[in-house]
């Protein structure tokens, strides 16, 4: 999401977006949703207790739309996944390649935003647009990450790719790199633009990997699920025709 796009949620939260806890709104749906996030700044984090983040802005403005309360709940990735698949929560704003989701939740046919997989180096272009400019490389990756299906392709001994270190965190990552560790190191966009306000690295050059689109997911185990899916794809339509969302790009 852009800067100008941000602006324009954060807008739309003041005048009277849902947030944690709102009461209902006349005319309100009776289903209060439970968002499901993982910590992904700038995209979903918690901050002094409340949620917070470009995507959470999204999903606010889509619920007041549609006329939904919420509730976010922000848990690890791999059990957002599984509380997904059982609808201990009932919708998230992730990607749709999660091969254990594929039959336990469905997906919006139009993506909410897009997320950037980007390749960074120090000094020169890491020239890096696709799995195979990887082999034989040695990279510096986020512990925990799954990297779209790209992990895999990594952890493949036969495309000979080396892992030099797994950061904690996007800055660490940022100083790894610096230290020199590896050449390479794998990001998403928005995460290192965050970072860099923290940790300077002079002539990082960057090249995009994969723009990984991400929908509304809702879990097949939600009350009326088809419905509520319904109810934020128009939602979602109608916030872009009206200029208050920007499709993805």
């Amino acid at each position: 999401m852009n800067d100008c796009s941000r602006r324009k949620f954060l807008a739309l939260i003041a005048a009277g977006a849902a947030t944690v806890g709102t009461p209902h709104l006349a005319g309100a749906q009776s289903t209060e949703l439970r968002l499901g996030f993982f910590p992904f700044p700038p995209f979903n984090s918690m901050v002094a207790g409340r949620p917070s983040g470009s995507v959470i802005d999204q999903f606010s403005a889509l619920a007041q739309e549609a006329g939904y309360t919420w509730r976010a709940e922000e848990v690890p990735v791999l059990r957002l996944r599984a509380d997904m698949a059982r609808g201990a929560l009932n919708v998230a704003i992730i990607t749709n390649r999660y091969p254990d989701l594929q039959t336990t939740t469905i997906w919006s046919k139009e993506p909410v935003d897009e997320v950037i997989l980007e390749a960074y180096s120090v000094g020169r272009s890491p020239d890096i647009s696709k799995n195979e400019d990887l082999a034989g490389k040695s990279v510096i990756l986020n512990l925990g990450y799954s990297y779209a299906g790209v992990r895999p392709f990594i952890e493949d001994t036969a495309n000979r790719v080396a892992i030099a270190g797994e950061a904690p965190t996007p800055e660490a990552a940022l100083r790894m790199l610096q230290a020199g560790r590896a050449p390479i190191l794998l990001h998403y966009r928005g995460s290192i633009r965050e970072a860099q306000r923290t940790v300077q690295v002079p002539n990082l050059q960057s090249s995009v990997l994969q723009r990984i689109p991400i929908f509304i997911v809702v879990s097949k185990a939600t009350p009326n699920a088809e419905k509520v899916l319904a109810d934020l794809e128009a939602a979602l339509a109608k916030l872009k025709a009206n200029g208050r969302i920007t499709p993805a790009s």
